[in-house]
Formats: structure tokens, C-alpha cells, sequence
């Protein structure tokens, strides 16, 4: 069974709890998520190598975060692919 970062918290919390941050990790290095903006769907994301200091890259992770604050974000996209 695998497990993602929303059934985890799912799991762990309770059916309506949301993801706010999720690192991965393999051997070969991290990738980082958080959630950014007030839009659905709206996450940033960087990938790492195994030398990297995870708290720093986080602490940065936040930087562009802040910046955005609330502002709105572009919706989901369409899953039915782009037009023809």
C-alpha cells in the first residue's frame, strides 16, 4: 500500500485534515513541499541532493511563500488536457 501525504494526515488526523508540508525522501536526496497561497492546488516544491541542510532549504521554502501571502493563484488545471 502506498501512502501519500493526504491519506497520511488523513490517517493521523482525521478525513478533513490538509497537507501543509511533505519532504520525501529517497537515497538519493529530498523534495520538499509546502503549501503556498490561498488558492487550491497552489504548492511549491524543490528537490535536493543527499548533502543538503533540509532546514535551511525549508527555512528558504518559506521565503517565496511569504511573498505570496494571500494572493489569489490560478485555479486547478483541467484534467482533461488542453484544447484541441
Amino acid at each position: 500500500m502506498t501512502m501519500t501525504g493526504r491519506s497520511t494526515a488523513a490517517l493521523l488526523f482525521g478525513g478533513g485534515a490538509g497537507v501543509r508540508r511533505l519532504m520525501p525522501e529517497s537515497e538519493h536526496g529530498f523534495v520538499l513541499l509546502t503549501h503556498a497561497g490561498a488558492g487550491a492546488g497552489a504548492d511549491l516544491a524543490v528537490a535536493t541532493g543527499t548533502d543538503a541542510d533540509v532546514g535551511l532549504v525549508a527555512q528558504q521554502l518559506q521565503v517565496p511563500v511569504a511573498r505570496i501571502g494571500s494572493r489569489p493563484s490560478a485555479g486547478p488545471r483541467d484534467p482533461a488536457g488542453p484544447p484541441a
